[in-house]
C-alpha cells in the first residue's frame, strides 16, 4: 500500500514551485522512502471527535482510487486502508502493536523509536510554528502530530489536502477514541486555540504552493480553510 506508492516517483507539482531555495523536484534529495504524491487528493484524517462520526467505508467508496489515506495516531483504525499513519509520539509507537504490524508507511519524529521499531523519520524544528519547505523530510512542529502530518503531504506534493478531524476543541470531548493512554499529552483548551492559529496561518503559504486544502471536520474552529462535507470533497 503506502510503501509501494512512496517509492514510484511521479514527478514535481506541475506549474508550481516552492519556496526560493526550498524543496524542488522531480523530489531531488529527497530520503528514497519518501511519499511521491504529486498531484493527488490526500485525505488526513486526525483524532477530533468529529472523525468518529463519518462513515468510513462509505467515503472510501466515493473516493474509489484517487484519494491517497493518511491517518494520524490512531485513527488508523478508522481507515484500516491507510497509505501512511503518522504519529510524532513515540509512546505511540510503543503502545500501538497494530500501527507498527500494519503495511502501510510507518513515519514519527522520534528518532529513538523510529530506530527501535524500523519507522521512518522526519526531522522535526521544535519550536517551528510554520511549515518547513527547505528540504524534504524536515518539517515544522506547529506542536500536534496533524501539524507535522499536513507538512509532510504538502512536500509530497498534494495538490489537494482533505482535512478531517481536525476539531481543535475540546466542546465535544478530547479525541474520537477517549483519551490517551497515560504517558501520552491529551490536548487542553489552551493547546487547541494555539494549534488553531498555527494551522490558519499556514493557509497562505499552502495556496501560493497551488495546494487546494479543504475542511470536512464540521465541528472545526479552523476559520482559514474551506469547509465542505466529507463527501464533496471526496467527488
Amino acid at each position: 500500500m503506502g510503501e509501494e506508492r512512496a517509492g514510484s516517483d511521479l514527478g514535481q507539482r506541475e506549474g508550481k514551485g516552492t519556496p526560493e531555495g526550498g524543496c524542488c523536484g522531480p523530489y531531488a534529495g529527497a530520503p528514497e522512502w519518501f511519499p511521491r504524491w504529486a498531484g493527488r487528493t490526500v485525505v488526513v484524517v486526525a483524532s477530533g471527535p468529529s472523525a468518529g462520526e463519518e462513515d468510513w467505508e462509505e467515503a472510501r467508496r466515493v473516493a474509489g482510487a484517487r484519494c491517497v489515506w493518511v491517518a494520524i495516531n490512531a485513527s488508523h483504525r478508522l481507515i484500516p486502508w491507510a497509505d501512511m499513519v503518522y504519529g510524532a509520539d513515540g509512546l505511540f509507537w510503543v503502545n500501538d502493536e497494530a500501527a507498527r504490524a500494519g503495511p502501510w508507511l510507518k513515519v514519527t519524529q522520534h528518532v529513538r523509536d523510529a530506530a527501535k521499531f524500523g519507522l521512518h523519520c522526519v526531522k522535526l524544528t521544535p519550536k517551528r510554528r510554520t511549515m518547513a519547505f527547505e528540504r524534504y523530510g524536515e518539517i515544522g512542529s506547529g506542536g500536534n502530530s496533524g501539524f507535522q502530518a499536513v507538512n509532510l503531504v504538502a512536500q509530497a506534493g498534494a495538490s489537494r489536502i482533505v482535512l478531517v478531524g481536525f476539531d481543535y476543541s475540546l466542546a465535544r470531548g478530547v479525541h474520537w477514541h477517549g483519551k490517551h493512554p497515560p504517558g501520552m499529552n491529551n490536548p487542553s483548551a489552551t493547546n487547541c486555540e494555539r494549534w488553531r492559529g498555527d494551522l490558519d496561518q499556514c493557509a497562505g503559504l499552502l495556496a501560493g504552493l497551488g495546494i487546494e486544502v479543504l475542511n470536512a471536520s464540521p465541528y472545526s474552529t479552523l476559520t482559514a480553510f474551506e469547509k465542505r462535507p466529507l463527501r464533496e470533497c471526496l467527488s
